[in-house]
């Protein structure tokens, strides 16, 4: 029996079906497919050689897997199918990374003219090849590779030549192999960006506070599980009145609006940090509900550090150990960690600071030791999707020793 391939326009609009046999001879119609990479949890990345090789290349290296959504079928799904029966891989985690890939190729007496949108999937287990489909699979480092395409072109898929040269500029395949769970941001710049365009300090906040939202949706979709923003130091109460005022009614207004809305049905947690009883009492009230309505959800967690500082924070983490009578030979560094304000997060991996300035100014000292810093001249308010992706490129070229 055929298998039967969904035609497209240009505008990737199904234009009907035809066999798989037609759609890949001659002048064979534009039609939709898929590719899929693989990586485990390590940040290992797998590349297979499956039986359609023999066909076209033999002995090449290619794609974890691809293939054609069936009629009716959603794309995501024929991926994971097709995982599923040739590696025997259940997927954790699937990932677009381009959207609206095609290419044209001749190969013998195949013709592949497809729109193929590219995934990633993260697995959990090895793969269990299906021997009718999979010849071999090797899993290999994404730096080595990049190495071994450029020395032995030849011994790869031409699509997979060309898709690895467009996912080795994606931020997203980056974080595949050096994962980042925390990203903590200094906000500064807001003031100085009104300034510039001669408006009051106030319209820097308030554009500002939008910039949040672009940067947990990019962080959502870079599957960072943490990102922290400071939002207001135990410094900043020696602001103007009228200043600090109107940053207590955008509290509020955030507090209440669609942007934590919007998050928290998504799935995403919202947690606070700073002494907060020093607020208006309608101000820790509305903190108390916000962090309630989402302490159940598992996704992406963000913290807005407010009436934060450093020293305070462990000043009170030492206060309330002799509150607790700990003994000071029970003191160690994994304890003290309990009693900060951050007990329930990670150490970051990445502060990005904003606005030129290049200094922690006291924002997570005992967290950020082994951090990777990065300053920008960009003010808060124009640090947008594109710029957080510069920042991850230049995490990415970094190496981490801890000290070792």
């Amino acid at each position: 029996m055929d298998e039967y391939i969904v035609l497209v326009n240009d505008e990737d609009e199904q234009i009907g079906v035809a066999p798989k046999l037609e759609t890949h001879n001659a002048h064979t119609p534009l039609h939709r497919a898929f590719s899929c990479y693989v990586f485990n949890e390590e940040g290992k990345f797998l590349l297979t050689q499956r039986a359609l090789s023999k066909k076209v290349f033999p002995g090449v290296w290619t794609n974890s897997c691809c293939g054609h959504p069936a009629p009716g079928e959603a794309t995501v799904d024929a991926v994971k199918r097709r995982l599923k029966f040739e590696l025997g891989l259940e997927v954790k985690d699937l990932t677009l990374v381009l959207a609206d890939y095609r290419y044209r190729a001749v190969m013998n007496d195949i013709v592949e003219n497809e729109i193929c949108p590219v995934y990633i999937a993260t697995v959990t287990t090895e793969p269990k090849p299906n021997p009718k489909e999979v010849e071999a699979y090797e899993w290999v480092e994404w730096s080595t590779m990049l190495q071994l395409i450029e020395k032995e072109p030849e011994k790869y898929s031409p699509w997979c030549k060309e898709q690895i040269q467009l996912l080795n500029k994606s931020d997203m395949v980056k974080i595949k192999e050096h994962p980042i769970q925390h990203v903590a941001f200094i906000m500064d710049g807001n003031r100085r960006w009104a300034k510039k365009k001669r408006l009051p300090a106030l319209f820097g906040h308030q554009k500002g506070y939008r910039q949040i939202e672009k940067i947990v949706s990019r962080a959502q979709d870079l599957k960072i599980p943490y990102v922290t923003f400071w939002a207001f130091s135990t410094e900043n109460w020696q602001r103007s009145d009228k200043e600090v005022t109107y940053l207590m009614d955008l509290f509020r207004k955030a507090l209440k609006g669609n942007l934590l809305k919007k998050l928290v049905k998504k799935g995403g947690r919202i947690s606070v940090i700073g002494n907060i009883m020093a607020f208006p009492k309608d101000i820790q009230e509305a903190i108390a509900d916000v962090v309630a309505s989402s302490k159940d959800n598992t996704g992406i967690q963000v913290t807005i550090a407010l009436n934060y500082g450093g020293r305070e924070d462990i000043v009170q983490a030492v206060q309330r150990m002799i509150s607790d009578k700990v003994e000071t030979s029970d003191i160690t560094v994994d304890l003290l960690s309990q009693y900060l304000y951050t007990k329930n997060l990670p150490d970051p991996d990445f502060v990005i600071r904003t606005g030129g300035a290049q200094r922690l100014s006291g924002y997570l000292p005992w967290q950020s030791i082994y951090s990777e810093l990065y300053f920008t001249d960009t003010y808060w308010p124009d640090f947008d999707e594109k710029a957080f992706g510069k920042a991850v490129e230049e995490y990415q070229k970094r190496k981490r020793t801890f000290g070792r």
